[in-house]
């Protein structure tokens, strides 16, 4: 047992040499250096740089970007849809097109620039397409059309939600 305590004893005195030192045989240099290193702790930290937000107009602009993928694949699946069951398969391919378009949709505009006046609105206008991706993930995975009326409608505590946002940026109204 004394033998194996030996090594790490030795190490413990070793360390400990190391840590404690004279001071009368320090050097100026050594004293200086310190002393020089105390007033570069006490700088003044940079200051973070206030948020950008977009402009009016840009703002709108990248609205209607990110607008666009979505809009597109929601008309398809408008154009498509029926109630006859020999187009389920369009129909449930086309829904199955509007999911990563409507998640990168919401992430897009939760990831904005907007003015801080215009996030509550761009929150209504997440919420709302949170919906009705849950309505197109279904749709995507049902097996019949049938399915589809399980569903019910898409319904929205705010359906005037993107037109209030498009009004805000100086954008046209839909169907205007």
């Amino acid at each position: 047992m004394r033998l194996r305590l030996l090594p790490l004893l030795a190490v413990v005195v070793f360390a400990l040499a190391g840590c404690g030192g004279d001071d009368t045989t320090a050097s100026p240099s050594t004293t200086s250096s310190v002393t020089s290193a105390t007033p570069s702790a006490t700088t003044t930290p940079t200051p973070t740089p206030s948020p950008v937000y977009w402009t009016k107009d840009e703002a709108g602009q990248q609205y209607l970007e990110m607008v666009k993928p979505i809009n597109a694949a929601v008309s398809a699946l408008g154009a498509s849809f029926s109630y006859d069951e020999s187009d389920w398969g369009v129909i449930r391919d086309k829904c199955a097109n509007i999911v990563p378009a409507s998640d990168a949709f919401m992430r897009a505009l939760n990831d904005g620039k907007w003015d801080p006046a215009l996030r509550p609105d761009v929150d209504a206008v997440i919420a709302h397409t949170s919906g009705a991706h849950s309505w197109y993930v279904a749709c995507a995975n049902a097996t019949k059309r049938a399915d589809l009326d399980v569903l019910g409608n898409v319904t929205s505590q705010d359906p005037g939600a993107a037109q209030r946002l498009r009004v805000k940026l100086g954008l046209p109204s839909v169907g205007s």
